[in-house]
């Protein structure tokens, strides 16, 4: 059972009850409006932006995440947003830019083996066959053991991923 903070203006808390509403489908609609709230007051934060970005993954709304990941990346560039980018990019039909931004994403340190549990089957499989399908991916060693071999398509009813790091 998820309980809410004693406070109710705790960024952290409030930014992972919303990632985890989205990562297990509960009420994504709910989930959406609580971090579209939290974006409100606290402005686009790029772990804000990533938890959006799952939430609008589970939506189908490719177009805002395409936009919040890009703007994410603009404010702290960090492999992990564009490899999310990447997919994204894949997903609309632009394969041959999310590959570029696969690669670009592994020289900035991302290490296509780290997704979380919940994001290997969403983000990581998808990921990871960009960076096979590239001809310059042959640098790097991005595909975990086991991995799927053929290309994996996202549709609305998967989740992503976005936490909040407790740090931030």
């Amino acid at each position: 059972m998820l309980f809410r903070s004693e406070q109710p203006d705790d960024l952290i808390t409030r930014n992972n009850l919303a990632w985890l509403r989205g990562i297990t489908g509960q009420n994504p609609a709910e989930a959406r409006a609580e971090i579209d709230a939290l974006i409100e007051r606290h402005g686009e934060l790029p772990e804000l932006l990533d938890t959006r970005a799952l939430i609008g993954l589970i939506q189908g709304d490719w177009t805002q995440v395409r936009a919040d990941l890009e703007s994410a990346f603009a404010q702290a560039p960090i492999g992990r947003y564009l490899a999310q980018l990447a997919v994204c990019q894949a997903q609309l039909g632009e394969r041959a830019t999310a590959q570029r931004t696969a690669r670009h994403a592994m020289q900035l340190g991302f290490q296509a083996n780290v997704w979380l549990p919940p994001e290997r089957g969403l983000w990581g499989d998808e990921f990871n066959a960009l960076l096979r399908e590239s001809v310059d991916a042959s640098p790097f060693s991005a595909s975990p053991e086991g991995t799927d071999r053929k290309s994996t398509r996202l549709n609305s009813s998967h989740s992503s991923v976005s936490r909040m790091p407790s740090s931030a």
